[in-house]
């Protein structure tokens, strides 16, 4: 399922917008969600460390402007932005 529906508002085409979310930190390489951009490693003098990296984000949008469908809310993979794009009010899972 990689094909988005058509706005359940307007009726135009639906895409999807990748962005970075804020900064995160992790104090190990193994606590980076897979497919995280690594930023930088900072170090103290004390000996403490943690990792600066960020997640993309996907947010389904109608394609027009002036649509009330343009939302801003953010999913961590494009599956589920489409998924929640796809989804309709009269779904049975729904």
């Amino acid at each position: 399922m990689n094909e988005l529906n058509p706005c359940p508002f307007c009726g135009s085409d639906g895409v999807i917008h990748v962005r970075e979310k804020p900064t995160q930190y992790a104090r190990f390489k193994k606590d980076i969600p897979k497919g995280s951009r690594v930023l930088r490693e900072v170090r103290f003098p004390s000996g403490h460390s943690y990792i600066e990296y960020r997640r993309s984000a996907y947010i389904p949008q109608c394609s027009r402007r002036d649509c009330i469908g343009r939302t801003q809310k953010l999913y961590n993979t494009k599956e589920a932005a489409i998924k929640a794009w796809n989804r309709r009010a009269n779904d049975e899972n729904g």
